[in-house]
C-alpha cells in the first residue's frame, strides 16, 4: 500500500494538512484532495503525518455523501454523477489520461476522468497554447494533443512509402505538429502563461495539468503560484509554494505567506536536493557547450519526437493496467457508510474528516 506523508501548513491564517507527492504517485486524486483542504471542506487531523490511498479515496467518498446530501439526495443526475465518480477514484492511483485542446487554458477533450473535476466544482487548466505569431499557429489551435500525436505518425508512415505515393498534407500536418512539439517541450508557453495569469481568479485554486502531472495552482497578488508537493519538501517549512512565471523551470521558493524565505538556514541543502529530485523528469537538452543553432535544433527536433514516442508507450501501459485493475474490481467502489464514522481500531478510520 502506498503511503503519502502531510505536510502541515499556513493558509488564510489558518493550519491545513496538505498531502505529499510520492514518485508515480497518484497526482489528479493528491491535486483534489489538496484543494479541497485548501478550502477547508475536508480536513486532517493535526497528529496524523501520513494517509494510505485508500485513506485519501474514504476522505473524497465521505464528502461526496454529505454534498449529494446538500445537493439533493432524491435527484437522480446527482446520485448518477456521484457513483461515476467513485467507481473513478480506485482507477485515479495508476493516473489520468486528459486530451489537451491547445485552444483555450481551459480546454480538454471531454471524458470520463474530467468528471471528477466537475463534481468537485474544480477547475482543470492548463498553458500549453501556441504563439500567435508562429507558422503553427492556426493549425494548433484548433487541434488536440492526440490528434497531432496521430499527425507524427502519419507522417512517419508516409517518409517510409514511395515518394509518388505521399501525400504532401499529411506530412505538412506532421511537420508543424513536430515543431510545435520541438518549441513547447515543458508543456508550456508564454502565451499560454499570459492566459493563465489573465483567466484565473484572484484567490482561485484550480489543478494545473503540466508534463503529464496534476499540481495545485492559485493567484494571489496578480501572481501564480504551484503547491509544492514534492516529498522533498515535506521537512521544509519555509518551502511551500513556487512561482510560475517562467517557462524554463527556473524555481522561486515561496513560504506559507507568498513571500521569499527568510530562514531556510539548514534547510537550504534539504531544498537544493528536493530540487534535484523534482526535476528528475525529462528535460529537453541546453545549448551549452557549443553547438551550431542547426545542431541544437536537430536536438530539439529529435527530443521531441522522443517524447511521443514515449508518451504512446505510457499511454498503452496506463492503459493496460487499468484494464487489468477493472477486470480485478467486479463492483463498484462501495459507497462510504457515513460521512462522520463510529469509532473503531481502525485508527486511521478518525483521523480524515469533513468540515
Amino acid at each position: 500500500m502506498t503511503t503519502h506523508l502531510v505536510k502541515r501548513i499556513t493558509y488564510f491564517d489558518s493550519s491545513v494538512g496538505i498531502v505529499m507527492q510520492n514518485e508515480n504517485g497518484p497526482c489528479p486524486l493528491i491535486a483534489i484532495c489538496n484543494i479541497l483542504l485548501l478550502r477547508r471542506r475536508m480536513r486532517i487531523n493535526p497528529s496524523v503525518r501520513s494517509l494510505l490511498y485508500e485513506d485519501l479515496v474514504k476522505m473524497l467518498a465521505d464528502f461526496m455523501i454529505e454534498e449529494t446530501t446538500r445537493r439533493g439526495p432524491e435527484n437522480p443526475a446527482v446520485e448518477f454523477c456521484m457513483q461515476e465518480v467513485l467507481d473513478l477514484l480506485p482507477v485515479l492511483e495508476h493516473g489520468m489520461d486528459v486530451n489537451i485542446k491547445f485552444k483555450a487554458v481551459g480546454e480538454c477533450e471531454t471524458g470520463t476522468g474530467l468528471a471528477c473535476f466537475d463534481y468537485f466544482s474544480i477547475r482543470l487548466v492548463h498553458g500549453w497554447l501556441p504563439d500567435e505569431a508562429s507558422s503553427y499557429n492556426e493549425l494548433i489551435k484548433q487541434s488536440s494533443y492526440n490528434q497531432i500525436t496521430e499527425w507524427i505518425i502519419k507522417k512517419n508512415e508516409e517518409l517510409t512509402m514511395d515518394e509518388s505515393s505521399r501525400d504532401p498534407s499529411t506530412i505538412e500536418q506532421g511537420t508543424q505538429a513536430e515543431e510545435w512539439l520541438s518549441d513547447s517541450p515543458g508543456q508550456l508557453t508564454y502565451t499560454g502563461l499570459f492566459a493563465l495569469t489573465s483567466d484565473l481568479q484572484e484567490n482561485e485554486l484550480c489543478v494545473l495539468f503540466r508534463n503529464n502531472h496534476f499540481g495545485t495552482l492559485t493567484k494571489r497578488n496578480g501572481n501564480l503560484y504551484s503547491l509544492l508537493t514534492d516529498i522533498g519538501y515535506v521537512d521544509v517549512n519555509d518551502a511551500v509554494w513556487e512561482s510560475l512565471e517562467d517557462i524554463n523551470g527556473d524555481m522561486k521558493l515561496f513560504d506559507s505567506d507568498f513571500k521569499p524565505p527568510t530562514n531556510l538556514g539548514r534547510q537550504g541543502n534539504v531544498v537544493a536536493a528536493a530540487h534535484a529530485a523534482s526535476s528528475g523528469t525529462v528535460a529537453p537538452p541546453k545549448n551549452g557547450n557549443g553547438l551550431t543553432q542547426a545542431e541544437q535544433e536537430q536536438i530539439d527536433f529529435n527530443f521531441a519526437q522522443s517524447l511521443v514516442h514515449q508518451d504512446i508507450k505510457e499511454q498503452k501501459r496506463r492503459d493496460q493496467r487499468r484494464q487489468q485493475v477493472a477486470a480485478e474490481r467486479r463492483q463498484p467502489l462501495p459507497k462510504a457508510s457515513s460521512s462522520k464514522p463510529p469509532p473503531s481500531q481502525n485508527k486511521k478510520g478518525t483521523d480524515c474528516v469533513i468540515s
